[in-house]
């Protein structure tokens, strides 16, 4: 004979001890009678997957469990915290295991940042030109036409410039005026058309009418999406 334990409070089942006989009764009645502790009873609890057993007072009945879930309502704003189930029971009306989407708004100014991210990098992005790496962020493109434009004037000469001689070395070349007149058209034709997507991104952006399409342009341009 076993007896199955309840919580004081909230009913539900703990564990399960054996009985023990009570010899008065036992002698009186002629036969066995065990003790019933308080908080117990003689009656086996049978588990349900997702619910608590509880007694009622006479009978074991299941009841959901949810406890520890986290959740929102569908009528919770974006960055609304979850809330956690702390009892038992079914979760309230409207509950949902994400997060209130992000409004389409905000997702495009995220997105187009992004945009911006990739076009920095594609515009200031090294260029090889006839063997050699240029820099070409705003200060490097400064240095560049320093070097350029007083050989572009005279129309002949030579320049030295720092250039990546491999991805890992830079040193100082002599460059002639032709020399330079490429890697200036190279870099320039390369820089606009970074300028080229990044309008075309951007007015995609813009005109997109569903995080779905903001999702296909993320995809589409490899641009990193953020985290919700």
């Amino acid at each position: 004979m076993n007896t199955y334990h309840y919580d004081e409070h909230t009913k539900e089942y703990l564990r399960t001890e054996k009985a023990f006989l009570d010899p008065l009764e036992t002698k009186r009645q002629g036969k066995d009678v065990y003790l019933l502790p308080a908080g117990a009873t003689f009656i086996e609890p049978i588990p349900k997957d997702g619910c608590a057993t509880v007694w009622n007072g006479e009978a074991w009945e299941h009841i959901e469990d949810n406890r520890g879930k986290e959740y929102w309502l569908d009528t919770d704003e974006y960055g609304t915290p979850a809330r956690e189930m702390k009892d038992l029971g079914a979760l309230p009306e409207g509950a949902v295991f994400t997060g209130p989407p992000k409004p389409l708004a905000l997702l495009k100014q995220e997105t187009l940042r992004q945009a911006q991210t990739a076009f920095a990098a594609r515009r200031d992005e090294v260029r090889w030109v006839g063997g050699y790496g240029f820099d070409c962020a705003s200060e490097d493109i400064t240095n560049f036409m320093a070097a350029y434009t007083p050989l572009l004037v005279s129309g002949e000469g030579t320049a030295q410039y720092k250039v990546w001689l491999s991805n890992s070395e830079k040193g100082i070349v002599t460059l002639t005026l032709a020399e330079l007149t490429d890697v200036y058209r190279t870099v320039r034709t390369s820089q606009l058309e970074a300028y080229a997507w990044y309008e075309t991104v951007k007015a995609q952006i813009e005109a997109a009418a569903s995080a779905e399409e903001i999702a296909a342009i993320l995809a589409a341009e490899s641009l990193t999406e953020s985290a919700p």
